[in-house]
């Protein structure tokens, strides 16, 4: 045995005795002889990512990845479990960073777990694992989870197994994920999306807080705890509000940015690659999109080990089927995050060659065609040079599913617009992060919806009623179900809208500062957030609530009836075109969409927005653009001139004038009169 596989077994060992004295783990049956197995697991055969709200529903991953026709509710995931079956049994596990949210990648770290028995010292098949999660810069989101193991287990312990072998949930008598009946009450009319039986099966237990203090009581969760739950467990007592169950799958985590909200990793197949130092040949293991995918979907094959990437990038090609079997000239492109390099990675994105930022191809595919992507496996060869194992999966072919309708609007029907305004979250560098396509708004301060010429804000601040305060009790933006952002709706509150000129706005102002127009210039310039609006623009600063970060100060400026600009043709400045859009335009937004409200770059760093400076997502743009201008109309457009203003206060007002096209059907979808009384009892809160 070489020295390596021997510290392996040292640190698994110290591992499981350390784990054991911690937890009070009974020990459980294993083999006599301790084994160290090494597994493989692929999203296509079932292993998936899911997250569940406080209160049960899916939280829907806007990056398009899921498994079709589940709609991004369960992400597949691709990595390697080790397991030590040393009494009473422990391991670790690589999950290899997928994309979560658009262009924000999950990476999860220090994974490990142990087998717990029951959880209360007797005889069971539990584990419980932590890991740690970094995603948009909150690194070490700290994690724990509770597995039913008993296919997992069974497996480890019963007939010894080699290389190549495939343990399922079904074939050792796995269980059922605590999120296999949850209903997608929202999307998808109560449909559920089971997964099956599986090896290793997230529960409705949650774990105890593992911090304390010198008194022995809990100390809060903060971002780098590791472990971060223990035992004993915690019955979950929470009613899923899909499904009326008590419990929800995962154990609830205990930082922002997703505080309270439930992760859960379910494995329904694994394939063993190392049996002790005994390795077998790499074989391809998942391969992606799937028949019916959208037409951005994503190319991608996953092996059960890390390859050298130099034989494996020239040696996959891609044909249109429908069209003859035409060649398409791709780029492959390995992960180079987490366990994988430049030189050795375990999984690769095939895009259309024009592809600069990876996430789906430069040109998108055709609707109803089927594709080919077929991998010469002659000289493609693993980290260690062994071949690659020749298997039916190094040929891949799929279907492209059809557009769905276009959905039309009833025109001259108040509550009867699209939901179809476009909500584009960019990142630090500009990429597209997430977004919705289902934004309901009201500016309706005063005539012409808000935008008569003597309520347009030329103020920051002011006496109430005053040009500094103006929207402060009407002016509201929603998103509205099925199209949570990140799994939780935000609502958008005091909006107010600005003529041209520049406006520097301190965001440490409480709700009360802005109502009262006492909302001055904060003394620390890093505090203030300034936008500048030029002739023929509209400002907006408004206050952004999601998922408990209430009165996030964002800004934008608007020009009217145009389209969304991306001057760099590239991985920035791109609109969110979410493949859920069931707006007029059909199955995505369209860049050349024009809007009655587009959102622009106003401060000149060749990004659209601006940046935010509080919040969960300082350095990221959030973008509004409102009312594209081909959903249905309730009344002629009407052009509004806005007399030259002059600024006060610190900021010079530019002069200009703004031609306004306005719509008569701005306003809300159906239910919003409901939304809205919620959004007035906001207005009394102070910031957090």
């Amino acid at each position: 045995m070489s020295k390596s596989v021997n510290n392996m077994f040292l640190k698994k060992t110290i591992l499981a005795g350390a784990l054991a004295g911690a937890l009070g783990a009974s020990v459980l049956p294993q083999s006599a002889l301790a084994t160290v197995y090494t597994f493989s697991f692929a999203g296509g055969n079932g292993n998936v990512f899911t997250m569940l709200n406080s209160g049960g529903p899916f939280v829907a991953n806007s990056d398009g990845d899921a498994i079709a026709p589940w709609f991004t509710n369960r992400t597949p995931i691709n990595g390697t479990i080790t397991y030590d079956t040393t009494p009473p049994g422990s391991g670790s596990m690589v999950i290899n960073p997928f994309s979560f949210f658009g262009s924000g990648v999950a990476i999860a770290t220090t994974i490990t777990f142990q087998a717990i028995g029951d959880g209360i010292g007797g005889p069971g098949n539990l584990m419980l694992g932590n890991m740690g999660f970094n995603w948009n810069g909150n690194n070490g989101i700290p994690v724990s989870i509770v597995w039913d193991a008993t296919g997992f287990l069974a497996a480890v312990n019963g007939a010894p197994m080699s290389p190549g072998d495939t343990i399922t949930g079904a074939g050792m008598g796995g269980a059922l994920p605590a999120s296999n009946n949850t209903d997608d009450t929202a999307g998808a009319g109560g449909t559920t999306f089971p997964i099956g039986s599986a090896l290793m099966a997230t529960t409705t237990s949650n774990t105890t807080n593992v911090d304390t203090d010198a008194a022995g009581l809990p100390n809060p969760i903060v971002l780098g705890d590791n472990p971060s739950g223990t035992l004993p467990l915690i019955s979950d007592a929470i009613v899923d509000t899909t499904n009326s169950d008590t419990g929800i799958g995962g154990s609830p985590m205990r930082t922002a940015p997703f505080s309270g909200f439930n992760a859960n990793f379910d494995f329904t197949n694994l394939l063993v690659t190392c049996v002790d130092a005994d390795c077998g040949q790499g074989i391809v293991t998942d391969t992606t999109p799937d028949n019916g995918a959208p037409a951005d979907a994503r190319i991608t094959v996953t092996f059960s080990t890390r390859m050298t990437v130099s034989t494996v990038i020239n040696a996959i090609t891609l044909v249109d089927v429908t069209n003859s079997n035409a060649p398409i000239v791709v780029t492959v492109t390995p992960n180079t995050t987490g366990s994988n390099n430049a030189t050795y990675s375990d999984t690769f994105t095939i895009s259309f060659a024009a592809d600069q930022n990876l996430t789906t191809p430069a040109v998108d595919m055709a609707y109803d065609t089927t594709y080919r992507a077929t991998l010469d496996n002659t000289n493609v060869l693993d980290e260690s040079s062994n071949p690659l194992d020749p298997s039916p999966n190094n040929t891949w072919t799929w279907t492209i599913g059809s557009i769905p309708p276009i959905q039309v609007c009833q025109s001259g029907v108040i509550g009867s617009v699209p939901l179809g305004s476009n909500f584009s979250m960019l990142d630090a560098a500009g990429r597209v992060f997430g977004g919705t396509n289902d934004i309901a708004y009201d500016f309706g301060n005063g005539p012409n919806n808000g935008h008569d010429p003597a309520l347009l804000n030329t103020l920051v601040s002011g006496t109430p009623g005053a040009n500094g305060t103006l929207g402060i009790a009407t002016n509201t933006m929603a998103s509205t179900l099925p199209h949570p952002f990140f799994g939780a709706v935000w609502t958008a509150h005091h909006i107010r809208l600005f003529g041209p000129g520049t406006y520097s706005i301190n965001t440490e102002c409480s709700t009360t500062d802005l109502e009262n127009g006492a909302c001055t210039l904060n003394a620390n310039p890093a505090k203030n957030l300034t936008m500048t609006v030029g002739a023929g623009k509209i400002g907006a600063h408004m206050l952004f609530d999601w998922n408990g970060n209430l009165n996030i100060d964002v800004v934008n400026v608007w020009s009217q009836n145009a389209a969304w600009t991306d001057p760099d043709v590239g991985d920035k400045n791109n609109l969110w075109t979410g493949t859920r859009w069931l707006g007029p335009s059909g199955y995505t937004v369209n860049p050349p969409t024009l809007w009655s409200y587009v959102s622009t770059d106003s401060d000149g760093d060749g990004e659209n927005g601006v940046k935010m400076i509080d919040g969960p997502f300082q350095k990221f743009s959030a973008n509004f653009n409102l009312g594209p201008a081909d959903s249905c109309q309730s009344s002629p457009p009407t052009t509004i001139a806005i007399e030259d203003t002059k600024k006060v206060g610190g900021c010079s007002l530019g002069a200009g004038n703004v031609d306004l096209t306005e719509r008569g059907d701005w306003w809300l979808v159906a239910g919003f009169l409901a939304w809205l009384g919620l959004i007035r009892k906001r207005l009394a809160r102070q910031r957090s």
